[in-house]
């Protein structure tokens, strides 16, 4: 069990799903991996961010995960209500507690 999981594990009350990009074809069409199914806590209020390209855009939820799977900004995300908002912005934290915020559209 990581550190994250004994820490906050309590609070992990909701499952999304994440899918890593496997590639884009000709139309742009992106093709993705399995769903790998996550326990997370999310924070749903909108807030104003600067995501990875420097803009600043408005988040809508903040979706917090344990440290692995590694979650790379052109994955996909399914929230628990089946939606996949794009994300915006990954912050990986490694000291103390190691875990990923992810910042959804």
């Amino acid at each position: 069990m990581s550190a994250f999981t004994q820490r906050f594990g309590h609070r992990l009350n909701e499952t999304v799903k994440i899918a890593a990009r496997t590639g884009v074809d000709a139309d742009r069409i992106e093709s993705y991996g399995s769903d790998v199914r996550v326990s997370a806590y999310i924070e749903r209020s909108p807030k104003m961010i600067r995501d990875a390209s420097g803009r600043e855009v408005v988040r809508s939820a903040l979706v917090i995960i344990d440290a692995t799977p590694i979650v790379q900004p052109t994955a996909r995300v399914t929230m628990p209500d089946g939606t996949t908002p794009p994300i915006l912005l990954v912050d990986r934290y490694v000291s103390l507690i190691p875990h990923q915020e992810i910042s959804v559209g």
